[in-house]
């Protein structure tokens, strides 16, 4: 009986077809749970940017000039944005009064 077994798998078609079968379960299985998107507010500053034809940084412009803060906050805001996906209370305002 042992012998029979390790002649099962010793078999190279055998370990071919097994393979086979192990890939088409993932396919099956990725094709029937989708991966959820979950949406940040960094996708919601992204679509509001191609939304409204402009650039995040365009973005960050208008929502500091309604709370009129300086050029160089808002710089220095957008650098951080850049660096750590830091978005701003005011940016966040901004995008959620534009979504509205």
């Amino acid at each position: 009986m042992n012998q029979s077994l390790d002649l099962l798998f010793d078999n190279p078609y055998l370990k071919v077809i097994l393979l086979l079968i192990l890939f088409l379960a993932v396919v099956l299985i990725r094709l029937l749970f989708p991966r959820i998107k979950i949406k940040t507010e960094i996708d919601d500053l992204v679509d509001l940017a191609r939304s409204m034809n402009c650039s995040e940084y365009d973005i960050f412009l208008k929502a500091g000039k309604k709370w009129n803060f300086s050029s160089d906050k808002i710089e220095e805001d957008f650098k951080r944005y850049l660096w750590h996906g830091d978005l701003p209370r005011y940016v966040k305002d901004y995008i959620k009064t534009q979504r509205t």
